[in-house]
């Protein structure tokens, strides 16, 4: 198989991400005004509760699937075995997924009444994520693909909200759009698959020896998502829709730029799980080491504006009903710097060498600290208490991933990094506090802030000599000198 660009992967998976975050920033300020704090909390609700499900269907596969199956790519027969038993296991985990699903609507009366409609819509959610094998085109580094049909789909899914949603009483045709935007280009998935492998169910024995470290990883995964939507169902049993409603809008903004980073980390993780089997050491840090590099420069801009403009993006997106808010979006802020750099200990450094047991142990610490938080924070606070009880977990998981990860690998000119990017965002805070005093419409104000914020920043990391900025530069300038000696050849 041709070795495909790490930089063009990374490219295209950023593409992919930042375009399912160009969806919901046109369609979420439509959705929340149309349907309201009420209508958007119900189906805000029953998202959190259908992901505990989807999380059971999927164990750990995905990420166990990349790392094992990157060694295996180049032989189509070996790779090919390999995949029928994930996918087996996949397909029987659906299934008693959807046992447990029905039971669990039978026992708990909220989930009989007017919620019903929406979990049922929400919980194809499971099979479409199944049938998507969404680890075959990671494994193989298929990013051009997957970013052509992702951005196909959202686009009928936009064009289907203006058309189907109008008023506060369309939210299950809402919840409806939201599946497929998410999942319904996975049927393509499927049958494209063929292309790679020739996917058929297998029941047999050695299916069992894949089973611990996908249970490892999906113990993880669990934990993951009990800190991640603990504070939302929580809120929802206590408060109801209109305060899940507040939250949803500071957690949807805070997850949406919180994708864009798990895209670079997700683009490098095959290549970093290659690496590892062969035992590459050499090619192993130096790609380690830039991702951390290239991470860290770029979220320590985007904390920063995120804080200083959380009450301008939230009037923008959803308007003034949403501006409670914003306190949650600030304290989220925090939160992204944690969850980025231990995204790249568990992504990048934990799963290529097999040492997802270190996740696992930080990310159930996090989860604990999340439940105890929420329980203290809020019922005082509310949506701001739960924003709150987020950024510290997210804060624990980085400690003990530092604490366990230190020592396998040493991350050069770190704190040269941090310190720089630090210095950078100074500049953003006197630059957006200058063109405040412009008072400009809310939206040419941020936009006039985030270009200017992104020129400051660049100009103090090359005023600051520092070589990743300068690669970046570089890059640029060369793929437009290219295009220039394109265009005079022609």
């Amino acid at each position: 198989m041709k070795v495909k660009s790490l930089k063009i992967n990374v490219i295209l998976n950023m593409i992919r991400t930042i375009m399912q975050l160009i969806f919901p920033l046109i369609t979420f300020p439509y959705a929340s005004r149309v349907l309201g704090t009420e209508s958007l909390g119900k189906v805000n609700f029953t998202t959190s509760v259908i992901s505990y499900f989807v999380l059971i269907a999927s164990l750990g596969i995905n990420s166990y699937a990349i790392r094992e199956g990157a060694s295996l790519r180049e032989n189509r027969d070996k790779f090919e075995h390999f995949a029928n038993e994930i996918f087996s296991i996949n397909v029987i985990s659906t299934f008693i997924t959807y046992v447990l699903m029905f039971i669990t609507f039978l026992l708990v009366p909220k989930f009989r009444g007017g919620y019903l409609i929406l979990l049922l819509i929400q919980s194809t959610n499971i099979a479409f994520t199944t049938l998507g094998v969404d680890w075959i085109y990671n494994i193989h580094e298929e990013y051009l693909y997957i970013t052509i049909r992702s951005i196909c789909v959202q686009l009928i899914s936009m064009v289907a909200l203006f058309v189907f949603i109008h008023g506060s009483d369309d939210y299950i045709k809402y919840a409806i759009v939201t599946v497929i935007s998410g999942v319904g280009a996975n049927i393509f998935n499927f049958f494209h698959s063929k292309k790679f492998c020739h996917l058929k169910l297998t029941f047999a024995r050695n299916l069992k020896k894949h089973l611990p470290p996908i249970f490892t990883i999906f113990f993880t995964n669990v934990a993951t998502t009990i800190y991640v939507n603990s504070d939302t169902t929580m809120l929802g049993f206590w408060f109801g829709d209109t305060v899940v409603g507040l939250y949803s809008v500071a957690s949807r903004l805070y997850s949406m730029i919180k994708m864009v980073f798990a895209a670079i980390i997700s683009s490098v993780q095959p290549r970093l799980s290659a690496y590892a089997v062969q035992e590459n050491k050499e090619k192993y840090m130096s790609t380690i080491n830039d991702l951390f590099a290239y991470v860290l420069l770029l979220v320590f801009p985007a904390t920063t504006g995120l804080f200083l403009l959380s009450e301008n993006i939230i009037l923008l997106v959803s308007g003034s009903a949403y501006v409670q808010a914003e306190m949650a979006l600030k304290l989220l802020s925090f939160a992204l710097v944690f969850a980025c750099l231990a995204g790249i200990f568990a992504g990048g450094i934990f799963l290529p060498m097999k040492k997802e047991k270190i996740t696992l142990k930080a990310t159930v610490f996090g989860s604990v600290i999340n439940i105890v938080l929420n329980v203290l924070f809020i019922p005082e606070y509310r949506q701001d208490g739960a924003a709150l009880a987020t950024a510290i977990a997210e804060g624990g998981v980085l400690v003990i991933c530092v604490i366990y990860g230190h020592k396998y690998v040493k991350i050069k000119e770190f704190f040269l990094n941090l310190l720089q990017g630090l210095v950078g965002c100074v500049g953003i805070v006197i630059v957006i506090n200058i063109i405040e005093g412009l008072e400009l419409i809310n939206f040419f104000f941020i936009l006039l802030s985030v270009l200017s914020s992104i020129v400051c920043y660049g100009m103090v990391l090359l005023l600051l000599k520092n070589k990743y900025a300068f690669k970046i530069v570089e890059q640029i300038c060369g793929a437009f000198r290219n295009k220039v000696l394109k265009s005079k050849k022609n």
